[in-house]
């Protein structure tokens, strides 16, 4: 699974249930087991969804299409039933992906680390907004879509992202999300600072670097971005931190349901 929800470009439809605990209770959550699961495109007929392992539900009797509209329910015994919606976006297109320059500290950026400068063209496809996230790994060139290579890190001081910031020092982490306000049906181009710790691929090895732009629905991005806030902050066990709520959008219980739609290049 994708981690970010339900997208026409995975294999089959797959969910996790599990039960909640106490902010005050020793342990993690546990599996949901023998839960009846069915989801369906609003407004169609129900499709099972089955138990394939302990808690975890999957099926491939639905095509998800992009610009649908999804909705699952749960029950099982012993839990209050829950439920769920969520769309599938149209995704944000990339135009191109090059190579800037590299950056040496101390800057006004970043008093540490060098890092490389790489410019992103996105065309929205406009007719509302819209919402993504983006990462850059290195991939062999003969992996397939979506297979994880080497992460790097990334961040931006571009008006369309929406990094993690403390005063004049941008986070840089593994996700960068935005949104398309400013640039709804127009194209953009998003100024993107890439970190690889140094690491770069031998001469002669066939590996490339890849950027990834994956559109989420509104669910998608709260959820997402709030997540990213509480393992930076808010889950830090540090009792003077601003707390972070996370995200959640089911109905009689706790946690997540999105749609995503997704674009990946190779560096131009």
């Amino acid at each position: 699974s994708s981690g970010f929800g339900l997208s026409r470009f995975e294999d089959s439809v797959q969910f996790i249930l599990s039960n909640s605990i106490d902010i005050l209770d020793i342990g993690i959550p546990g599996p949901i087991q023998n839960a009846d699961v069915q989801i369906r495109e609003v407004g169609g007929a129900w499709i099972p969804v089955i138990e394939r392992a302990s808690g975890y539900y999957s099926t491939n009797a639905l095509q998800i299409v992009t610009g649908k509209s999804y909705e699952v329910k749960a029950s099982a015994t012993g839990y209050d039933d829950v439920s769920a919606k969520c769309t599938v976006p149209f995704p944000i297109a990339i135009n191109s992906f090059k190579y800037e320059s590299t950056v040496y500290p101390p800057d006004t950026f970043n008093f540490y680390d060098a890092y490389k400068v790489y410019n992103l063209k996105l065309q929205d496809p406009g007719n509302g907004r819209r919402y993504f996230c983006i990462t850059a790994e290195y991939r062999y060139n003969d992996t397939t879509l979506g297979s994880t290579g080497y992460e790097v890190q990334l961040t931006s001081k571009s008006p369309y992202a929406r990094p993690i910031t403390d005063g004049d020092y941008y986070y840089r982490l593994n996700e960068l999300f935005g949104t398309n306000e400013g640039f709804e049906g127009k194209e953009v181009n998003i100024p993107l600072q890439l970190y690889n710790e140094g690491w770069e691929p031998n001469p002669g090895d066939d590996i490339s670097l890849y950027v990834t732009v994956k559109t989420l629905d509104e669910s998608g991005y709260k959820y997402h971005t709030s997540r990213q806030r509480y393992q930076q902050f808010g889950g830090s066990g540090d009792l003077f931190s601003q707390p972070v709520q996370v995200f959640t959008n089911v109905k009689g219980g706790l946690g997540f349901l999105g749609g995503y739609s997704l674009r990946d290049k190779r560096e131009d």
